[in-house]
């Protein structure tokens, strides 16, 4: 069983975190852009409140994973 360096793990959760950092900053900016468009009267597509919340919960998840990650790295240290 080969492990993989920690080089290339480390590389691999700052693109989870990157990652989750787009998601989020996409999910908050759509959300900011539908209550003004909606508080304007305006009509929006509904596609956009999908993106929202399908990028919040899935940025949160991965943010979380992060988080577990590093703290069992901490303690086994």
């Amino acid at each position: 069983m080969t492990h993989s360096s920690p080089e290339s793990t480390a590389l691999g959760w700052r693109l989870v975190n990157l990652t989750a950092l787009a998601l989020a900053i996409l999910g908050i900016g759509v959300l900011a852009y539908l209550v003004v468009i909606r508080l304007s009267g305006g009509e929006t597509w509904a596609g956009l409140s999908w993106i929202v919340m399908a990028s919040l919960p899935l940025a949160f998840v991965l943010m979380a994973a992060s988080i577990l990650r590093a703290i069992r790295r901490r303690r086994n240290l």
